[in-house]
């Protein structure tokens, strides 16, 4: 008697999404049994989209336990149209309200997908950052969007250092500087409630620090030197801010 026949496994079960799965089985997403471990994380996904809660969501299980069918039954529901999603919610009889808050986050512009599969070859936190990136690439080159990563940084040439005129006309490479990099876990300070701040909304170590050595390695890459401190530590900072100028980089607006 074989595996599958002894614990009377679906036929059509597979252990993991695959690109093979995908492409034979579009409609596969359709099936998937919302079960409340799946309900919960669908409202999550919702609050996410919604900017209710931190900006992430983390699926982690065992093999073989659903976790890539989740994930694409979630990606499907955000790209699907709004008949297809409403069909699903009422398919499986779940609550029509979280359904038209998924239809109206969708509604409200385009989402970008990266959906990763098959991801057996990431072995580190820094490969999980790269893994993303590449994601993120191709979800752009899918939809046919610009990729602009290149220029985060405005590939280090944002023009905040005073030329001959007293113009902010030179870049960091310009007059051959380098850069002091701390992480700062306190920017995310979040006084709304009370006096008392709030870093619910910094990201945990085992995710800030993996894109903290990220975004060092993309500045030295640049042929630029990079100073660091020691990540999570206390430490007393000197600096003299000449101007003083200081630069705030938002990436929803300018990137």
């Amino acid at each position: 008697m074989s595996y599958r026949e002894y614990f009377d496994i679906d036929p059509e079960y597979f252990p993991q999404v695959d690109k093979k799965i995908i492409e034979e089985q579009p409609d596969l997403w359709k099936k998937f049994y919302p079960h409340p471990t799946f309900i919960k994380l669908l409202k999550s996904m919702v609050d996410v989209l919604s900017r209710k809660q931190k900006l992430s969501v983390w699926v982690d299980g065992a093999y073989g336990t659903g976790k890539s069918h989740a994930v694409l039954t979630l990606k499907k529901l955000i790209e699907a149209s709004d008949e297809e999603t409403n069909a699903y919610f009422e398919r499986y009889n779940l609550d029509n309200f979280l359904c038209q808050k998924l239809i109206a986050q969708k509604n409200e512009g385009k989402i970008l997908v990266c959906h990763r599969y098959g991801s057996s070859d990431i072995q580190s936190d820094t490969d999980l950052v790269v893994a993303i990136q590449e994601g993120v690439e191709k979800a752009l080159a899918d939809a046919g969007i610009e990729n602009v990563a290149s220029t985060s940084l405005k590939n280090s040439l944002i023009r905040y250092f005073e030329d001959e005129e007293n113009k902010m006309n030179l870049s960091l490479i310009d007059v051959e500087g380098s850069v002091l990099s701390i992480s700062q876990f306190t920017l995310y300070a979040n006084c709304k409630k009370g006096r008392r701040p709030s870093f619910v909304e910094a990201a945990r170590p085992e995710v800030a620090k993996p894109l903290y050595e990220y975004f060092n390695s993309k500045i030295e890459a640049k042929g630029i030197k990079v100073e660091k401190g020691i990540f999570g530590a206390m430490m007393d900072v000197s600096l003299n801010n000449d101007g003083p100028v200081t630069i705030i980089l938002d990436s929803k607006e300018i990137f």
